[in-house]
């Protein structure tokens, strides 16, 4: 696990978290329990209806479900009494399962039952209980208003949280699981007293059926689209037109919102972190807030007197990291993660060292690299590099095809079938020794694996991601062709920069004359392209594009423009390509 500290009132929690002296202190000095100079307690405006359940901590509880240690441990949960209509305990018995189960080794061997989980106490001892937590149990969602976005928030509260010694972990879910895709980190919390605030950062794992137009509620039971309306926890926004086109010519297809909503998701879970932490602070503040003379709550429970702790792995882990990057409140007072999944800026500064070899740091965003995986791993699967692999028997029906297809449209080079597979599991691999997983150098590589590898780089190198934008594809050439010799061999940068243009399609461009345009259509050399106005030399957008010849010093490119800069211009941009 590794850690990063923000401030100092972080301290280990094997002592107290704050003397009962000094919460005392600090508490009367936010107003204590008269709290005539605390602010009231006021719900987010970002956060609709909440959920609030409590649980015993017998029958049901907030880490197993019910379940405890021994039911957690079984191969699966317990089987729904309708199939066909799972009730809302259920489910969450099922979520909590499921997901507990699949970031933890579960075996004896391992260390459950002994080393961790639900009977080993907050000290480590292994105790003869199940290892339930009572508690009460509050889910919302986070939304802007238009219910596109219904980020899934909670907070538990164990019933053994003290409000003299405050303290609340941040448990998000990794990859694109639901929001209790993080209960194993929030465990530790749990155990420890302190309240656990959860975040789906607006993946979920529950699809829109679209050929039966259901869609997820806040939990997880189904209901119709029309039913839901902004209640839904994801909704593909088809319109009914489109809906029936599409189950016209794809039936029975499903739409998940981490890939289909529209929201590049992956921008705001720093975001949506830090909002699951506001929403655990409301709720301890309206349990345990002081009151004015009017009985109203006020937010007595702040960082000044409240350990927070931004926790989780993986996707979980890093978008803890972005949300102590964004906090300008002070609400996180460290962060404990493990194998946090980011992607470091551009940075000349920063370098990535594996053995004695620099690596190029090309990181791309998770849709990105499950993208890549769900096109090249089945033609990968057939490399002798691969052979006895997990995936090879369960790709192998069609991986031949996929082969094929990627050579059909020019993703692939390769004379053959096994030598495209070699291309794409090499892939990675650097000549100087850099890449991985092998660390092969450019004598042991197929001279293909090298070019597909240099597109790769091409690729990281202007898509933009989570931590920094693409670079304009004509820098990015140029800093490639720097680069040979020594980071790529001259060859494959030649075969590179004869096969791509400076400037793509889509490319926004500065001219001469201060107009911008875009490219619509490069020509198949580099000379100077083609170029549609958009904006005139005032900066004013225009009704309708104009043509100008870049070959003209009038109207010679003088540089690119980043997208975002040319929001006004996006009907007059949409035209030029219908």
């Amino acid at each position: 696990m590794k850690m990063s500290m923000k401030n100092p009132r972080f301290r280990p929690f094997s002592r107290p978290f704050v003397p009962a002296v000094l919460a005392a202190a600090v508490l009367t000095a936010c107003g204590g329990s008269d709290g005539d100079s605390a602010a009231l307690n006021t719900k987010p405006t970002y956060l609709g209806a909440i959920s609030e359940i409590t649980y015993d901590g017998t029958s049901n509880d907030l880490l197993t479900a019910g379940l405890g240690a021994t039911g957690l441990a079984a191969a699966v949960p317990p089987a729904y009494a309708d199939p066909l209509k799972p009730t809302a305990a259920e489910l969450r018995r099922t979520a909590i399962h499921t997901n507990y189960r699949a970031m933890l080794d579960m075996t004896a061997a391992g260390g459950y039952g002994t080393l961790y989980g639900p009977n080993v106490d907050a000290q480590g001892k292994v105790t003869t209980g199940e290892g339930k937590v009572a508690g009460t149990e509050y889910i919302a969602f986070a939304d802007d208003g238009t219910g596109r976005k219904n980020v899934t928030l909670m907070v538990q509260v164990p019933a053994s949280f003290d409000p003299k010694k405050p303290c609340m972990i941040t448990a998000t879910a990794s990859g694109s699981r639901g929001v209790y895709g993080g209960i194993s980190t929030g465990e530790w919390g749990l155990k420890k007293g302190c309240a656990v605030a959860y975040s789906d950062k607006g993946t979920g794992g529950a699809p829109h059926d679209l050929q039966n137009d259901t869609v997820p509620l806040m939990d997880g039971t189904r209901t119709t689209a029309a039913a839901a309306g902004k209640a839904a926890a994801f909704n593909a926004g088809l319109t009914a037109t489109e809906l029936v086109a599409f189950n016209t010519a794809t039936p029975n297809r499903f739409a998940f919102k981490h890939a289909h909503s529209g929201q590049n998701s992956e921008k705001d879970w720093g975001t949506t972190t830090l909002q699951a932490v506001e929403f655990g602070y409301y709720v301890l503040n309206q349990r345990y807030g002081a009151t004015d003379a009017a009985g109203q709550r006020l937010k007595t429970l702040t960082p000044a007197n409240t350990i927070v702790i931004a926790s989780s792995i993986s996707n979980g882990g890093g978008s803890a990291i972005a949300a102590a990057e964004l906090d300008t409140q002070g609400l996180i007072s460290g962060v404990a993660v493990s194998e946090p999944a980011i992607e470091m800026p551009s940075n000349p500064g920063v370098t990535v060292r594996r053995g004695s070899a620099e690596v190029a740091v090309t990181g791309k965003t998770l849709v990105d690299f499950t993208t890549y995986a769900n096109l090249y791993q089945p033609c990968a699967a057939l490399s002798a590099a691969a052979a006895g692999g997990p995936a090879g028997a369960a790709l192998a029906f069609y991986a031949t095809d996929r082969c094929t297809s990627l050579k059909e449209k020019g993703l692939l080079t390769a004379a053959t079938t096994a030598m495209a597979a070699t291309f794409v599991a090499e892939h990675h691999e650097r000549p100087d020794g850099s890449g991985y997983p092998h660390g092969k150098k450019e004598g042991e590589l197929q001279a293909g694996s090298m070019l597909l590898g240099l597109a790769d780089v091409y690729a990281g190198m202007v898509l933009a991601n989570l931590r920094r934008p693409g670079i304009f594809p004509a820098n990015a050439l140029k800093e490639i062709f720097l680069g040979k010799g020594s980071k790529h061999p001259e060859k494959q940068v030649v075969a590179l920069l004869k096969t791509l243009t400076r400037f793509p399609a889509g490319t926004l461009v500065s001219l001469a004359n201060g107009e911008i345009g875009l490219i619509k259509n490069p020509p198949p050399s580099q000379s100077q392209p083609q170029v549609y106005s958009v904006y005139d030399r005032s900066g004013m957008p225009r009704s309708a594009p104009v043509i100008r010849d870049s070959n003209q010093s009038e109207f010679a490119i003088t540089g690119c423009v980043a997208p975002e800069k040319c929001q006004s211009a996006a009907l007059v941009i949409r035209r030029l390509w219908q």
